[in-house]
């Protein structure tokens, strides 16, 4: 699709929507449709979704005062079922970036400075705790950093309290293996970006308007950060999958199963002694994942 094409429909949609009265100061419409149609002709998912869930994931985006350029936020498409006709239908959610709400954060006037960081294994890292307050040293790397560490997130309020949250590697994997998007997506594209987001969304706890801003670091992650959600990542035992594979098709009439594994696999599937180990964890992942 031609981005002048794009423009032209959004357009149109986007100011019936109000969205032009939403914007913050300093950001045109003009400026907020070219970069929404950017990233519109940039995914082949956002220009298949459903387009009432792309106007309205912009709508929030321009409620935020954020713009969807792939910094301050980004639209990301997820399959969602439809509980009318009970098929699944590709819808956008707005995604807010760490730089977008670290820009919410400041806006609010409490915040002198914020920032977050994602620590590697070369950079020189240090924080403590004392009689007077929070402290952090930080000194990156310019060369090769090694493997992260670590993401810190910190913010210096208009009356000189310095606040500042800091998580694990180990930490950050647990919140992501609580998101339903654990395995593509932000999480995958942009691992060091969530991890500071991550990582701010507990530090905007302790911030003013903290509710405002942990409502939006949870925005379009279809889970919330709480420490309960987090799950626990020990490796569990090493279980034969084929045989667990055999075991759930028990009693199936094979005439069924065999033709939906061979269009799951991309190849005929005349027994289920045929699929490998590799295939049935594969298998096993999306059934489970059906279920939940």
């Amino acid at each position: 699709m031609e981005l002048a094409t794009v423009q032209n429909e959004l357009s149109g949609a986007l100011m019936a929507a109000g969205v032009d009265a939403m914007l913050p100061s300093g950001t045109t419409i003009d400026q907020f449709i070219r970069c929404a149609s950017i990233a519109m002709v940039q995914s082949k998912d956002l220009c298949e979704a459903n387009q009432d869930s792309v106007i309205m994931a912009l709508t929030m985006c321009a409620r935020d005062g954020l713009v969807p350029d792939n910094k301050e936020a980004a639209l990301v498409t997820f399959n969602t079922k439809d509980k009318t006709t009970y098929t699944w239908v590709k819808k956008a959610q707005y995604l807010p970036m760490i730089d977008g709400v670290i820009k919410r954060a400041r806006m609010s006037g409490q915040i002198a400075s914020m920032a977050s960081k994602a620590v590697y294994e070369n950079d020189a890292f240090d924080y403590w705790m004392d009689e007077n307050g929070e402290h952090y040293n930080y000194r990156p790397t310019f060369g090769d950093r090694g493997n992260l560490l670590l993401c810190f997130s910190y913010a210096k309020l208009t009356n000189g309290e310095l606040l500042i949250e800091v998580m694990t590697k180990a930490d950050i994997d647990k919140v992501k293996a609580a998101s339903k998007t654990s395995g593509f997506g932000p999480w995958v594209d942009w691992y060091d970006r969530m991890g500071c987001k991550a990582v701010t969304h507990r530090l905007c706890r302790r911030l003013p308007n903290a509710s405002e801003m942990v409502q939006m670091c949870e925005q379009g992650m279809n889970m919330a950060f709480d420490p309960n959600t987090e799950k626990d990542i020990t490796p569990p035992p090493v279980e034969n999958y084929g045989d667990k594979l055999i075991s759930l098709f028990a009693g199936k009439p094979q005439d069924k199963y065999l033709p939906w594994l061979s269009k799951k696999l991309g190849h005929e599937v005349l027994s289920l002694e045929d699929v490998t180990a590799e295939e049935s964890v594969k298998v096993i992942e999306h059934m489970e994942s059906a279920k939940s």
